[in-house]
């Protein structure tokens, strides 16, 4: 999977007083075939999974768009296991517990809708970071569901005949 940001109206919204609405949209294209890894697309970010916030505080509206799956196929956010948003850490992205400026995620009937509220406790005219992936689960019509990340993708190159390794030479270029 691959996680991407497009056109992002948070900046725009951007004031230090009172609430903004933060909409965006976690589109999921599916694989060929559809059981392999989908592309997350998500628009209304600032960054891959991140978005900062200058106001008093922000609700959020996340809501899945599935692109490209066959007719019978449902994508949700995923209700079991991590649940629908796992809570990164700034820079390494590693899985924090829900940060208490942020309200319990709420799931729509249809788990299609992922809705929480953050409240700006940084200092007066600071930004607060809010970073997260998201875990889908795709079912077909017929057969086993599968859970995804929008994190957890593996990079490799298109090219099978190419192995992937970390360049040569150190941090100076020249092996150092």
């Amino acid at each position: 999977m691959i996680a991407e940001i497009k056109e992002s109206p948070a900046a725009a919204l951007a004031t230090t007083e009172g609430t903004i609405d933060v909409p965006v949209t976690v589109e999921i294209t599916a694989a060929k075939p559809p059981t392999g890894d989908p592309t997350f697309n998500f628009q209304g970010l600032d960054t891959r999974n991140s978005v900062w916030i200058t106001s008093e505080a922000a609700d959020f509206t996340l809501t899945l768009s599935p692109e490209g799956f066959p007719e019978g196929w449902s994508v949700t956010y995923d209700t079991t296991g991590p649940g629908p948003i796992t809570w990164l850490s700034p820079g390494p992205e590693q899985p924090v517990p829900r940060p208490d400026y942020i309200s319990e995620p709420l799931l729509d009937d249809s788990s299609t809708v992922l809705t929480f509220t953050d409240t700006n406790t940084a200092t007066v005219a600071k930004q607060d970071l809010v970073s997260f992936k998201v875990n889908i689960v795709i079912t077909p019509p017929s057969g086993a569901s599968m859970r995804f990340s929008s994190l957890s993708h593996t990079v490799s190159s298109p090219d099978p005949t190419i192995i992937n390794v970390d360049p040569t030479g150190g941090a100076d270029g020249d092996g150092n």
